[in-house]
């Protein structure tokens, strides 16, 4: 049995891996240090 916390978890990251490219852009994120992350963050947050 799982907690609707968990099963609403468990959806969003099936969601989120259903994203064409988003496994992928995951796995860089994880690579990136964490001021880059930061910049890239704020460029995204602005390009929109």
């Amino acid at each position: 049995m799982l907690s609707e916390d968990d099963w609403n978890a468990i959806n969003e990251t099936l969601h989120l891996l259903s994203i064409p490219g988003m496994h992928e852009s995951i796995r860089e994120g994880k690579d990136v240090e964490f001021d880059q992350r930061n910049d890239w963050e704020r460029l995204a947050l602005t390009s929109y």
